[in-house]
């Protein structure tokens, strides 16, 4: 399975108790869980929308309505908004490491010569 999926599963699931991966419940906190994921995975990981739907295990016209409906949960729903600022920052934050990890890298190589 996708390693960023999976990282990204766990976040959410450290975040709210709740597993989203073998699921297909339509509680309201199941489903703002994966639409949060989706849209997460399609902004920062640039994944398909039928790469998404399979995935989570939904259609992908369910993965083509979060995405569409992403600003207005965000904008109404404040467990919505959180979980998914929440992703985007563990998504920035372990992006932003590596890119230094790189950088450092790159100037003890130079360093070396």
């Amino acid at each position: 399975m996708d390693q960023k999926f999976n990282q990204l599963v766990e976040l959410a699931k450290e975040f709210t108790g709740l597993d989203v991966r073998y699921t297909r419940s339509r509680r309201r906190e199941i489903i703002n869980i994966k639409s949060a994921i989706c849209n997460v995975m399609r902004r920062y990981h640039s994944r398909t929308i039928p790469q998404i739907g399979v995935l989570l295990n939904i259609h992908h016209t369910t993965v083509i309505h979060h995405l569409k409906d992403h600003p207005n949960r965000y904008r109404d729903i404040d467990d919505y908004a959180d979980l998914y600022d929440y992703l985007c920052k563990q998504i920035v934050d372990s992006s932003e490491l590596l890119s230094t990890e790189k950088i450092l890298n790159m100037m003890r190589s130079v360093m070396a010569v």
